[in-house]
């Protein structure tokens, strides 16, 4: 084999490795774009079922509820 043939076959592994790494790395951005979607839709779920953003729950109906969770809340919506 003469070197001519050894660059060319090891420029086509460069190539084929090149080629890899870019849909790798188009994979990862794709999961981690995943990812961070999932966290924020998350997120907003709970911050949506936990009144975060509405006001929530008084501090008193939260600190009952909180020391008697299976009692009596009236104040609680």
């Amino acid at each position: 084999m003469t070197s001519r043939q050894l660059a060319g076959g090891a420029l086509a592994v460069v190539a084929a490795a090149a080629v890899l790494v870019r849909r790798r790395h188009g994979s990862l951005a794709a999961f981690a774009g995943a990812v961070t979607e999932a966290a924020a839709q998350r997120e907003a779920e709970l911050r949506l079922a936990l009144g975060l953003d509405a006001g929530g729950v008084p501090v008193e109906a939260a600190r009952r509820l909180v020391q008697e969770p299976t009692g009596s809340h009236p104040d609680l919506p």
